[in-house]
Formats: structure tokens, sequence, C-alpha cells
């Protein structure tokens, strides 16, 4: 391991800091997004408080949002008690978080290698590619920069230990890793990934390993590599039990979707363009977005072409491993990386994410840049050439990225730009209807939610909420004839396609309508499912609660005696009633069924009436 050079590493430290900040510099002005930041952050009741004994004992148990991932909640819950609600504070948290990774990164690789200025290269890669822009300006993906701060100190407390040898030392890494577990499971690949540092840049499979090493002296490729492995157990099964957990949690929440809403052949060819999809985004990175739908596979030729490409990079990789071994080390941490979130288990809609590249495109990075030294040290005045072009790629890269950070300033530019960069991106049309829902800009959000429903798969998840959506933007408008066949889609597709009723259908939207006031519309759609079933004492119920709402308290005393009648011990009814008689100024009956109410429920609190 090379020591740490103060005269030449400070430096180097700083412009990677400044840079970073630079890019990075606006996100203190931007707010939070309806992108899972409310679910999180805002409207997460579990962390209102900020830091105390209850939410810290939430924080360890909870699978809350289809994670378990203690230490992101503990964060929040510190931001909470620091910044309140204020977004600045969690946006700076989160540069700052990715900037001390970028340096983790340099003197991880600095250390390894003793190649300062390549190390340097890859850390500002890091520090300033937009693919990484939505882990850092994005406040929920906070699990993301955490848990690889963990990481890239695991790996550096690795390369101590190998250097030299303790269990004090093994624990650190172990511990280190528990934490990063604990941040996001996304470090189950930790255990393959220091297996792959074994073999560069650490270099314990060679025929003489580094001196200090626990694998000094022992002989045999078998030897060193049953030891390696074995060594690493420990870290495998928490792995296995974090991977366990996650699973869990995602399954528990409804967000592993069904093989029949995507069929293991659909997943495995999209696993495939996916390898591609980022390998291609980090050399070329454009066309970024929060969020990419899945497309409709009726050609298998890009796969076959994305299968071909990876398939021939593996294989040169492999052949060059003697004379350029970080082209297969960086290659198989791609590949590694990548597997928990490849989606062969789909989770969520989305096919793919640019923050699921935030580790995996290290490896590229790193591979890319040891490469391109290595060709240009042999060619008349490249390591000059080379220098310009780094720096030009840098400098275009950190426009790049600087220009990106600007999509997460708001939920409406973020929709926008994802559904503008991308094709029939419902998730996004979805959530850009709703932005203009809440602004008031119906006929803008009937638009996107139409595009939305134009482009949704069948099987999709979200089928219920857009068709729900659709239902309220058409209502608002008073276009109830044209909204009810979406509220009715909605409600098959909530209920996985089982007939409903046309008596429950109408009650429902009926309280539909009720929730968001709309107590004429709700007393027609009551109407009519009591017309269907008459004997049903609940709708005379929610009919009595809107013909009260409606000021027809003779009406409504009518049915509240009939749900009575249909029903003479549910006390609601009783109290209801006894609510509306005195509303009509005949007190002393009221009295009477108010009386009848305690007896049938005596310890509830009375709910009152609209």
């Amino acid at each position: 391991m090379n020591q740490i050079d103060v005269r030449k590493d400070v430096p180097i430290a700083f412009l990677l800091l400044l840079a970073t900040l630079a890019v990075y510099f606006n996100v203190r002005n931007y707010g939070f997004v309806s992108y899972d930041d409310f679910t999180y952050i805002t409207k997460n009741d579990y962390i209102k408080d900020g830091l105390t004994w209850d939410s810290v004992k939430w924080a360890f148990s909870t699978m809350y949002f289809t994670y378990w991932h203690p230490l992101t909640w503990l964060s929040y819950l510190i931001d909470v008690n620091l910044f309140g609600f204020s977004p600045a504070g969690y946006h700076i948290e989160n540069v700052c978080f990715h900037a001390v990774n970028s340096l983790l990164l340099y003197f991880f690789l600095m250390r390894a290698t003793g190649r300062r200025e390549a190390s340097a290269v890859v850390a500002a890669l890091f520090a300033l590619h937009p693919i990484n822009v939505e882990s850092v300006a994005w406040v929920s993906d906070r699990k993301n920069v955490l848990s690889t701060f963990f990481w890239l100190a695991s790996v550096i407390a690795y390369a101590g230990y190998v250097k030299r040898p303790a269990i004090g030392r093994y624990l650190v890494v172990l511990f280190l890793f528990v934490l990063g577990l604990m941040s996001k499971p996304m470090l189950v690949t930790l255990p393959f990934t220091l297996l792959i540092l074994d073999y560069w840049p650490l270099g314990r499979l060679s025929k003489t390993s580094a001196s200090g090493d626990i694998l000094e002296g022992k002989e045999g490729f078998v030897a060193k590599a049953l030891y390696m492995v074995a060594e690493k157990v420990p870290f495998f099964f928490l792995s296995l039990l974090s991977g366990l957990i996650t699973l869990k949690a995602q399954m528990q929440w409804g967000a592993v979707a069904s093989l029949e809403f995507l069929p293991m052949k659909d997943r495995l060819l999209n696993a495939i363009d996916s390898y591609a999809g980022y390998l291609y985004k980090l050399f070329w990175p454009s066309r970024l977005a929060a969020i990419y739908p899945f497309a409709e596979r009726s050609d298998v030729i890009p796969a076959i072409i994305s299968a071909m490409v990876l398939i021939t990079i593996t294989a040169l990789t492999f052949i060059e491993r003697k004379s350029r071994p970080y082209l297969l080390m960086g290659w198989l941490w791609f590949l590694v990386t990548l597997v928990p979130v490849i989606q062969i288990v789909q989770v969520g809609s989305a096919p793919m994410a640019d923050r699921f590249a935030y580790v995996p495109g290290i490896g590229i990075m790193t591979a890319t840049v040891w490469y391109l030294s290595d060709i240009a040290s042999h060619v008349r005045a490249g390591m000059k050439f080379l220098a310009v072009a780094t720096t030009l790629c840098l400098v275009i890269l950190s426009i790049l990225s600087f220009n990106q950070t600007k999509y997460w300033q708001n939920s409406l530019v973020l929709y926008k730009h994802a559904s503008d960069v991308t094709q029939g991106n419902y998730v996004a049309l979805n959530g850009y209807g709703i932005e203009f829902f809440n602004m008031g800009s119906i006929d803008d959000a009937i638009e996107k939610f139409s595009l939305a429903l134009r482009y949704i798969p069948e099987l999709s998840s979200l089928n219920e909420q857009v068709n729900e959506h659709m239902w309220m933007a058409l209502a608002r408008k008073g276009r109830a004839k044209e909204a009810e066949k979406y509220f009715v889609k909605s409600v098959q597709f909530k209920y996985k396609y089982k007939d409903v009723s046309p008596a429950r259908l109408n009650k429902m939207m009926a309280r539909a309508y009720i929730k968001r006031g709309g107590y004429a519309e709700a007393c027609e759609y009551l109407l009519k499912a009591l017309q269907l079933d008459g004997n049903d004492a609940g709708g005379f119920v929610d009919l009595g609660e809107v013909l009260f709402a409606l000021k027809r308290y003779e009406d409504a005393v009518l049915s509240f005696k009939k749900a009575i009648y249909l029903q003479p011990r549910d006390w609601r009814s009783h109290y209801f009633l006894g609510e509306t008689l005195a509303k009509l100024g005949r007190q002393e009956e009221a009295t009477a069924f108010f009386e009848d109410a305690r007896r049938l429920k005596p310890t509830t609190e009375a709910p009152g009436l609209h």
C-alpha cells in the first residue's frame, strides 16, 4: 500500500472537492420532488419529530417503503433535527457524501496501485459524470450515496487488512460492510467485489503475493482462491441475510412484479438491454431521465446485438487478463455490482435507472482510464495528448452534469424532462399529469393522463392509479359520464379483474366523490346503488350523510330510519339520526336516538356528520 503524500494528494483532493461542489452548487435551491421525496420525508409521519427514542426504534424495526435501511432513516431523522423540512440541508448533505465518496475512491486506487494521476482521473469521472446526478440531486436516493460511503470505506479497510492481516482489521471491514447493508442492500455484492479486488489491484493471486499478505508463501492458484473465498464466508452469509430481508420487504409492499405482468423471457431480454444501456450511457451520457419505461418487446434483435457486445467484451477482457488485468477487474466489477438491480426479480415499474450505475460505473471508469493511460504511454507525445483530452472530457462532463441537475429543481420539470427524452413513459406522464392537476391545470392533466393510458401495459400495477387520476380530472371538469368508465376500470384493476357488482361499483364511486366533497354526484350514485340493492344498510347510512351535507335533512331522516330498520344494532345510524333530528329542532326525538347510540356503543366517541 502506497502512503499518502500530503504535498501531492491534498491539492488533488481539494480540486476534486471544488469541482464537485461547483457542479452541484445549484441544488441547494431545489425543493423536494413528488417522486418518493414526499413518501420518504415530507409526508412521513414517522420522522416528523426528528431523532427521538421512538423514531430510532422505528428506524431499526421498519421495512417501510420496501427497504430495511435503518442508517438511512437515521440520517433523515438527524436532518429533521438540523434543517426541519427545508430541502436545502438535505440536498447539501447528499452533495457532501458524493464529494467524500470521490475522495475515498481516489485514495483507494492511489494507495492500491501507486498511479496517482490515473486514480485522480477515475475519481474525477465519478464525481462529475452526469449518470451520477440522480443519486446526488435526488433527496430520496440518500441511501445510495450513504451506502457507497461505507462500500468505499470497506474496500480501503480491506486493502489495509490484506497488507497487514489481523483479526481487528478484518472485523473493521466486516463492521463497515454491515453499516453499508444497513444503509442500502446494494452492498450484497461487496464480497464478490472484494474477490475481484484480490485479483487486481491487490494481486493476491499472483505467484508471489504481496509482502505481509496472509497468502504469502501459499502455493498454487486453487489453494489461494479457496482461501480467499473462505475468508469471505461471513460476508456472503450477511449478504444472503440482507437479500432475504429485502425480498421480504419488497413483497410485503407489493413492489415485486409478477411473472404474469413480465414473463421471465422478457426480464432476461430487458436485463441484457439494460447492461448495454448502462454501458452506452457511461460512454455517451445523453437523454438521461429519472424514469425509464419498459419498451414493448416485439423484436429481439436489439437484445441479441446487446448480448453479442457483452459476450465480446467479456471474451476480450479475459484474453487480456495477464497483460492488462485491470480490464477484467473493471468489467467484472460492472457486471457483478449490477446484478441486484438488473431486474431479473422485477421491482417497481422501471427496467433501469441512472442511480443503479452509481457503483457499477466505477469499474468501467477504472478499466477505461488505465487502458488509455497504458496505450498513451507507448505512443510518442501520447501522455500529453491524453492529458488534454482528459481535461476536455472532464469539462464537458461537468457542463452536462450541471445542466442535468436542473431537471431536479421541482416535480413538474422532472416529469416533463423524463417524458420528453423517452418514449411511451407512462410513469413520467402520470406524474406530470398529477402536477398539472394539483396546479389546477385540469385540461393539461387530462392530456397527460390520456397519453399515459395509451402507453401503459395492461397488467401494470399503475393501471388502477392512472385510471383513477383520469376519472378525478374528468370529474373535476364536470364530465361525469365520460369519467365513469375510468373509475370502473380503476376498480377492476384494484380487484385484479374480478367482477364487481354494479351496486357495489356505484357505491364505491359515490364514496370516492364524498372524499372530494362531490355530494351531489355521490347522491346520484348512491341512489343507483340502492335501486340495485335495497337491503344495503351501509348504503342508506352513506346516503343519509350525503343528504345531510346537502342540507336535505328530512330526506336524511328517512334514509337513516331505513338503515336502522335493516340493521337495528348499528349505533352510527342511531347517532346520525339523532344529529339530523336535532338539526330540525326535534330535540326530544334526537335525545332518544342519542341514548340508543350510547347503549349500543357506549365507549366509542361519536364521529359527527359532514
